[in-house]
């Protein structure tokens, strides 16, 4: 059985949103956290990958984010993901996959924890309708991540 990309799922969620809603921003980047301590890891302890030329060595994430935002009615909501770096097959059909993208919702300010970063720096939370549970979004016309890919 083939290994389905929660990641790719995502993307192809992200693809319907903006066919959807119009227009849409995406942040999208690596986490490097493993100890969980504020803010980002030092780069020498960054997990790395083996290189073919012996010399340099790639750091892996351990995470990664994304988040969206749009602007409705006037309001600027937004729905933001981490999910692990990881090869878990996390089924084929989007009723597999739904949950484990649901389960990955989480806050601006845990991404910004995690990564020593400030997604929206020119907005104060309170302008900021962030969707805590999926609210606001459209999560019924997923598919497996294969024919997501596919098109």
């Amino acid at each position: 059985m083939f290994l389905y990309s929660i990641w790719l799922s995502l993307e192809h969620l992200t693809r319907i949103w903006a066919s959807r809603y119009g227009e849409i921003f995406i942040t999208s980047g690596a986490i490097f956290d493993r100890d969980g301590i504020v803010g980002r890891d030092e780069d020498i302890h960054a997990q790395r990958m083996a290189s073919t030329n012996g010399h340099a060595r790639v750091a892996v994430p351990d995470r990664y984010y994304r988040s969206v935002a749009r602007i409705d009615d006037g309001a600027l909501r937004t729905i933001s993901f981490v999910l692990s770096n990881d090869n878990n097959d996390h089924g084929v059909t989007w009723q597999d996959v739904k949950p484990v993208v649901l389960a990955s919702i989480v806050q601006i300010e845990a991404i910004e924890f995690s990564g020593s970063l400030d997604l929206y720096p020119d907005l104060e939370s309170a302008q900021i309708n962030e969707s805590r549970h999926g609210e606001d979004w459209d999560f019924s016309a997923g598919m497996s991540n294969f024919s997501a890919s596919c098109k």
